[in-house]
């Protein structure tokens, strides 16, 4: 199974509207995903040279509401299917306080990892971790929205992924699950490094929440899942999300450019209510209980908030 995601929206705490990350669930057994990938290039070729920019490459928010239509009845409206996690959050309602907040419990947790690792007498991830902080630390509004709603995002399309896959037959796929983001603000290799640390923590803290869907009967007739993504009787995704959860760039990619195209239909319609036929069927294809989950972050009280490091992954 591939998933690839892509964004729509600035992010800013200053910008209007609802920003968006979708994730397409693009199957791989056979040929799958080339024949999608065929279906979005052919349509594609339809498209006035025009539209392209200086790398050759069209953007769903340059194209009119009818062509938008045409892409979701040529590339979702065909088989084979493909489904679609979309997650989003209202920046400008995000106050700049509440943000604060948020980001001291993080930036806690990661000081606190660093004199872990210094404890343990391993001084090259102490010295990652503080780099990490000071990234993570020096990130504006509208990119720690980004990178929380990101987590979101690939926590929601990996349940989802499991989910259908099981209940579709095709639980083989789960065991070449992978990954591909359309760059954007991880680009710096090293800030890639720190970005998969802060994901990993995100994953710890919403599957707490809202664990990771598993048969029951796995944990007595065994399944290569397990066998390949557990550890100590506990999920263990780090091949995952080290080797095969990528940033990449869309002109070289079809499967993000079909992401990109998504995304601006959703964009566009809960934003300004425009093309909605093109809305109308990709919605069809919505995973879970068919509805876009929005992310707000909640207010607390830090003066009473206090550190625990149970509940503390960097450590």
């Amino acid at each position: 199974m591939l998933l690839a995601i892509d964004e729509s929206g600035s992010f800013g705490p200053a910008a209007s509207g609802t920003h968006f990350f979708v994730a397409l669930h693009i199957r791989q057994t056979g040929n799958l995903l080339e024949q999608k990938c065929a279906q979005f290039l052919a349509w594609e070729r339809t498209l006035p040279r025009s539209l392209k920019n200086a790398k050759g490459e069209i953007k769903g928010s340059a194209l009119s509401d009818a062509q938008l239509h045409n892409f979701a009845l040529e590339v979702f409206g065909t088989p084979p299917a493909i489904g679609i996690t979309p997650v989003a959050i209202d920046s400008g309602r995000q106050a700049a306080e509440i943000i604060r907040k948020h980001r001291h419990v993080s930036l806690v947790g990661i000081r606190e990892g660093v004199k872990g690792y210094r404890a343990l007498g391993r001084p090259a991830v102490a010295q990652t971790y503080e780099e990490m902080g000071n990234w993570f630390q020096k990130l504006d509004n509208g990119l720690y929205l980004k990178v929380v709603l990101l987590g979101e995002c690939i926590v929601n399309a990996l349940s989802n992924t499991i989910g259908h896959a099981v209940s579709g037959g095709y639980e083989d796929e789960l065991l070449r699950l992978r990954y591909i983001i359309d760059r954007d603000f991880v680009r710096n290799p090293r800030h890639l490094t720190f970005w998969r640390e802060i994901l990993r923590n995100q994953l710890w803290h919403i599957t707490s929440k809202k664990p990771i869907p598993l048969l029951k009967e796995w944990q007595t007739t065994g399944h290569p899942f397990l066998a390949k993504f557990t550890r100590n009787g506990k999920l263990d995704l780090n091949e995952l999300f080290v080797k095969n959860c990528n940033f990449a760039s869309s002109h070289e990619h079809p499967e993000l450019r079909i992401a990109d195209m998504t995304v601006a239909i959703v964009s566009r319609y809960l934003n300004r209510r425009q093309g909605a036929a093109g809305f109308g069927v990709v919605r069809r294809f919505f995973l879970r209980h068919g509805k876009i989950e929005k992310l707000e972050l909640r207010d607390f009280d830090l003066s009473a908030w206090r550190y625990d490091a149970r509940k503390n992954p960097y450590t």
